[in-house]
């Protein structure tokens, strides 16, 4: 039995999860070890119930973690998602520590979706945008898609001033 990222809390750190893993980046401090100070990984992680969370790792499990993956993850401690970091709407971030556990689930599990998109109004972008005091607002972008009758317009718009 796993329990569904929508029911994570803070209270303990006995957790197992089936989850996704859908988006995979890279973190880096400028007081981590070695010349690429690469601190570990942010991961968007997704489970059967379209629920995605904000998952950081360190550095030595990233060999095991492979974008698109499923995996069974046990025994990690959960904390208050930061306003200034929060790339998912949920509440928690899931961290993993020295006694957390991955084991890459064989084959695929369909049951679980490759990618779950939040879209929000392009009207609350720019309040969104705001709301991210520390977001290099450059980088901050939506695609908008515009359906007429007779054409699909797509376009950029960019939150920097």
């Amino acid at each position: 039995m796993y329990h569904q990222l929508a029911t994570l809390d803070t209270s303990r750190t006995a957790w197992k999860i089936k989850v996704r893993v859908t988006r995979m980046w890279t973190s880096s401090s400028k007081g981590s070890k070695g010349s690429d100070n690469l601190k570990g990984y942010n991961l968007i992680l997704l489970d059967d119930n379209n629920f995605h969370v904000h998952a950081e790792n360190w550095r030595a499990i990233s060999d095991i973690i492979v974008e698109g993956g499923v995996y069974i993850i046990t025994s990690f401690y959960t904390k208050t998602a930061t306003e200034t970091f929060k790339p998912t709407r949920s509440k928690i971030v899931i961290n993993f520590s020295n006694s957390t556990r991955v084991e890459k689930v064989p084959g695929d599990d369909f049951i679980i979706p490759n990618h779950k998109f939040d879209f929000i109004d392009l009207s609350d972008l720019h309040n969104t945008a705001e709301s991210y005091e520390d977001l290099e607002k450059q980088d901050f972008a939506a695609a908008s898609y515009v359906q007429t009758p007779d054409v699909a317009v797509n376009e950029k718009i960019s939150v920097s001033e």
